[in-house]
């Protein structure tokens, strides 16, 4: 007997145990997906002009706490001391004013008196040279060697200090300055000198033996030996023998003599004898 219940079933319904049928079909792609749109970001101005907003808060927020803080009574900071004044300027006292004055005054004056007393002290100094060249100044030379012309320098002193001084400045007045000789003699050897020399006085003695002088340089200049000069008790005597004597003739035989202010002076002459 059939039953009944198979005429109900439904064929259609796949087995469990059946295999599943594979269908041809075709393959469909996916459609494409759009990227979200992201909203447009804002230029630059815009930009800056939204940051000036944003402090443009801030401070409004600032201030108002500002404001809060100043009327729950919390104390502020005081402000700065305005600055001191200057100090008056110091008066110079009336001694210092007046020595200014005077100074403002008198600086030019002082200027020209300094200028025109070294110009005064120039004019002297070249007059005083201007003199002593038409005097016939002279350089003098050393002692005891050939000079360089000259009466020597120890030898201006009216009474010089020694005999060989004596000596030596006769020869250097004879060769440049025969004016002066006689200065060297007391009156008694300036007659002497005229004597021997056959001349009226002692100025025409001096101005004879300048004559007879050729090297004047080398004439003032005579040279020394150790024994030329025999001194004894404030008096001596040289023999211009004894002297080595160029330029000229030897110029006689001298005493001399201390005189009382210390100076020696010629006070015999005679003429001499040199073989």
């Amino acid at each position: 007997m059939a039953d009944p219940n198979e005429s109900h079933r439904d064929d259609r319904t796949p087995r469990p145990d059946a295999t599943p049928e594979v269908v041809d079909a075709e393959l469909v792609p996916d459609p494409p997906r759009t990227p979200p749109v992201s909203a447009p970001a804002p230029d630059d101005e815009q930009a800056r002009q939204y940051e000036q907003y944003q402090r443009f808060l801030e401070f409004q927020r600032f201030q108002e706490w500002q404001r809060g803080q100043d009327g729950t009574g919390a104390q502020a900071a005081p402000p700065p001391p305005p600055p001191a004044p200057p100090p008056p300027p110091q008066r110079r006292p009336w001694g210092v004013k007046a020595l200014v004055l005077l100074w403002s005054l008198l600086r030019p004056l002082l200027g020209r008196l300094l200028f025109l007393l070294v110009t005064v002290a120039l004019v002297v100094l070249l007059l005083f040279w201007l003199l002593s060249k038409l005097l016939g100044g002279v350089t003098g030379g050393g002692g005891g060697g050939g000079g360089t012309g000259g009466a020597p320098p120890d030898a201006a002193p009216v009474t010089p200090p020694s005999p060989q001084r004596v000596v030596r400045a006769f020869y250097g007045y004879v060769a440049h300055q025969p004016e002066q000789v006689c200065a060297l003699f007391t009156p008694e050897g300036g007659s002497a000198f005229a004597y021997y020399s056959q001349t009226a006085d002692c100025a025409a003695a001096a101005v004879a033996a300048h004559e007879k002088v050729t090297e004047p340089n080398s004439f003032s200049s005579p040279r020394f030996t150790n024994d030329v000069i025999q001194e004894s008790e404030g008096t001596a005597v040289v023999d211009s023998c004894a002297l080595s004597v160029s330029g000229g003739p030897p110029l006689g035989k001298f005493s001399m003599s201390r005189q009382p202010n210390g100076g020696w002076q010629i006070d015999n002459y005679e003429p001499a004898a040199c073989s």
